[in-house]
């Protein structure tokens, strides 16, 4: 385990520190000054059957003793960079792993098989008791995890859409297309389990006409029966089909009561145990998803 800390640096350092960047990698994010870099050790992983976890090649990767604390004792706005690789285009991780029904933030991968790297904020994360375990899947390639625990004074990061009182959503971290795939069972549940409240998600302000936004599925005991959106309508129909389209007429919000999914969903005994986000259906339109929260 190493660790770093960031002091003040000239421009020339932090450039020469993060790497200049380039037209197709962005220039890394600069950490605050007086954040602390610890460079984990990786557990050696533990393998673990799908029948358990509801994925294929998992491996379990836990944090115990000084990690775990560290990981436990960071302030707010503090983030594990995760660094991994995986060669196709959707969930293949989550960060903070306690049970098949209770798992923090998923990542996907990007289907190019190239190291990437995603930013999870720590009041995000799954933490067990006495350990933080990093589900890997499907399969993928855990490369490196690093925690930025940045001084207390600097907090998290508050998105300009985030409303006083409401919960927050995590965005599915790691695809090529940001906002695309599943959320997390942990955000999963904080749905399922509120008797009221209204799911609201933030679009950009950029012009879309057929830009996909969800579906809710599987259905449970069929994972290929998905309850999908009615374009016409934006009702929530039982069908492998429907994504509802988000154009420029919708003020860039769209919302479901959680009254309104447990009922279109929950009716005659059926129930659904997962949300699929997308941005589009061929990857070429320009929506770009920014928040999601649950509004009381």
């Amino acid at each position: 385990m190493k660790k770093f800390l960031i002091l003040a640096l000239s421009a020339a350092l932090l450039t020469a520190f993060f790497g200049c960047g380039s037209p197709k990698e962005p220039e890394k994010e600069k950490p605050p000054e007086g954040t602390v870099i610890t460079e984990f050790d990786l557990p050696t992983p533990a393998n673990e059957t799908t029948a358990n976890t509801g994925e294929a090649s998992s491996k379990m990767y836990k944090f115990t003793g000084e990690s775990f604390t560290a990981i436990k004792d960071a302030s707010p706005g503090s983030y594990l960079e995760i660094t991994y690789t995986s060669t196709v285009a959707y969930a293949v991780g989550e960060m903070g792993w306690k049970s098949i029904t209770d798992a923090g933030p998923v990542i996907s991968g990007n289907g190019t098989g190239k190291k990437q790297e995603v930013k999870v904020y720590v009041e995000d994360l799954v933490l067990g008791d006495a350990d933080f375990t990093l589900h890997m899947f499907n399969p993928s390639e855990l490369k490196g995890v690093s925690l930025y625990a940045v001084p207390e004074s600097v907090g998290p990061e508050k998105n300009p859409n985030a409303t006083a009182g409401a919960t927050k959503i995590v965005l599915p971290l790691g695809h090529k297309i940001p906002g695309r795939g599943d959320l997390s069972k942990a955000d999963f549940k904080k749905i399922t389990t509120a008797t009221s409240g209204t799911l609201v998600f933030y679009w950009d302000d950029k012009t879309n006409t057929e830009t996909g936004i969800l579906k809710f599925g599987p259905k449970q005991g069929d994972p290929y029966k998905h309850y999908g959106i009615s374009k016409e309508t934006g009702t929530i129909t039982e069908g492998n089909d429907g994504w509802r389209p988000v154009d420029s007429a919708e003020a860039k919000t769209v919302t479901y009561t959680v009254t309104e999914i447990k009922t279109s969903v929950g009716a005659a005994g059926n129930s659904f145990n997962k949300l699929e986000i997308n941005n589009d259906t061929e990857g070429n339109k320009e929506g770009v998803l920014l928040y999601i929260e649950l509004k009381p």
